[in-house]
Formats: C-alpha cells, sequence, structure tokens
C-alpha cells in the first residue's frame, strides 16, 4: 500500500522528489525506514529511478550547494500512475466513497509554475472532463459538489480534502456547464 502512494505521489510530483518532500505529502506520517523499504522496492522493480543531483543556492557567492537524492519515474510509468490516480478520483467522486481524494493533493502551490500547470493539464482537466460526463445534468453535478463541500467532509482529518476540496480552479471545472467547460479546459 505505501509503494502505490509512492508512486501516485510521484506521478503528482512531475518532478524529482526527496525522500523528505515524499515524507511531508504522505498522509499519515510514514517512518523513513518504511518510507526507504518502500523506494528501494520499486527501484528493485524498475518502477522509479533515484539520482544524485546538487542543487545550487543563486544566493550563494559560491558554485556550492545541497547535495541531494531525488525519485522519479519514466515518462510511460509516471502517465501510467497518472492514468490510474485519475480513474479512482473519477470512481471516489461517482459513489462519494472519498478516500485517494482526501489523502493526495491534486495540485500542489510549492512546485514550479510548469509542473504545477502540468499537474492542472494532465491531472485536474482529465478529473473535470470525466466528472463532466459521468454527471451530464448541472444539477447531479451541483449535488455530487456540495456533496464534497458538506461539513463533514471538510472536517476528515487528512489536510488534502480540504485543499482539494477547496481548489477553485477544481470546483470550477468540475461545476462547469456545457457551454463553459470547453472555455475553462481551454484556460488551463
Amino acid at each position: 500500500m505505501l509503494e502505490r502512494t509512492v508512486m501516485y505521489w510521484l506521478a503528482i510530483n512531475r518532478d524529482w522528489t526527496t525522500i523528505a518532500e515524499l515524507r511531508e505529502d504522505i498522509i499519515p506520517l510514514v517512518l523513513n525506514a518504511d518510507l526507504l523499504e518502500a523506494l528501494e522496492g520499486l527501484l528493485r522493480r524498475s518502477l522509479i529511478e533515484r539520482s544524485s543531483y546538487t542543487l545550487i543556492e543563486p544566493h550563494l557567492s559560491t558554485q556550492s550547494g545541497r547535495h541531494r537524492t531525488g525519485y522519479t519515474q519514466q515518462s510511460v510509468v509516471m502517465e501510467y500512475v497518472t492514468d490510474r490516480l485519475i480513474q479512482q478520483i473519477i470512481d471516489e467522486l461517482k459513489t462519494q466513497s472519498i478516500s485517494l481524494f482526501c489523502s493526495h493533493a491534486l495540485t500542489k502551490t510549492t512546485v514550479k509554475n510548469y509542473i504545477q500547470h502540468s499537474q492542472l493539464r494532465l491531472i485536474l482537466q482529465p478529473i473535470a472532463s470525466q466528472f463532466y460526463a459521468a454527471f451530464s445534468s448541472t444539477e447531479a453535478r451541483s449535488s455530487s459538489i456540495s456533496k464534497l463541500s458538506y461539513p463533514p467532509f471538510a472536517l476528515l482529518p487528512p489536510f488534502h480534502s480540504t485543499l482539494n476540496s477547496q481548489n477553485p480552479k477544481l470546483k470550477i471545472m468540475l461545476a462547469a456547464t456545457s457551454s463553459t467547460f470547453a472555455v475553462v479546459c481551454n484556460w488551463i
């Protein structure tokens, strides 16, 4: 289960991700030993890649930097995992049996602009498109969205549910009517 979680987070992050960043992302908190074990298992099966790199600090006068180790997925693996993530989120939105939606932020504000744009284009836009297809009437979409905003949902322990349910871009995309849906998708 932890390996699947790591795979989802690497697909969401869409760039080299450190162990510290993964620990911040994963809810509930996991032990370093468990996370390292999961990463090693994924590496053994060639599902992820590891790279050491030096992060150059622009404010330092010398070219020294911090040495880091990061993990990512090959493009084809990332595409497959992203598709699985999207399908799981859509299934949860259809059934209102929310789990992954609560434990994984679908976009992150702490990433570079081009990564956030990729998250919007490759994760949120397909979710909105499939949600729109599943709930073809405005009433059905509104009802489903209102259930996501219902106070008990906002009180769930994982904070990613609040981030996803209050994400204005996600709400705009999910609430889009047939006349505005194409405009919203093209805007992102």
